[in-house]
């Protein structure tokens, strides 16, 4: 079987110039390159699989130092914020109603399209 390719001329240069340097013709070096390039394994084998990656992070013991443990309580801490004055809560309850009425539309127009056959 026979197959033209055209290659830009300097490439061209550049792979002729590799094939003289290891005394070959410039279609050995280049079938050379392509049986190299099918033959070398994909570079996803080259990664550790999903499963490896969990065996080594269920391996790995615990960093001690990783851990703080509380220092007050939360519920206080929240409760003892002061309140927000920028906070309007007319105007974030209207903006809610507003998000939702679009979700329920583009959920509609969804529901629309996916019924069509």
């Amino acid at each position: 079987m026979s197959t033209v390719i055209t290659l830009p001329d300097n490439l061209v240069q550049i792979l002729q110039s590799q094939a003289d340097h290891q005394q070959m013709s410039l279609t050995e070096f280049v079938l050379e390159i392509l049986d190299k390039a099918i033959q070398k394994p994909e570079l996803e084998d080259d990664f550790p699989l999903l499963e490896e990656i969990i065996v080594e992070i269920k391996a790995t013991p615990p960093d001690p130092t990783a851990y703080h443990p509380a220092q007050a309580s939360l519920a206080e801490a929240l409760a003892a914020m002061p309140d927000d004055p920028d906070f309007d809560l007319e105007e974030w309850q209207q903006e809610w109603a507003k998000a939702e009425t679009e979700m329920k539309a583009i959920e509609l127009a969804d529901a629309i399209r996916d019924a069509r056959p």
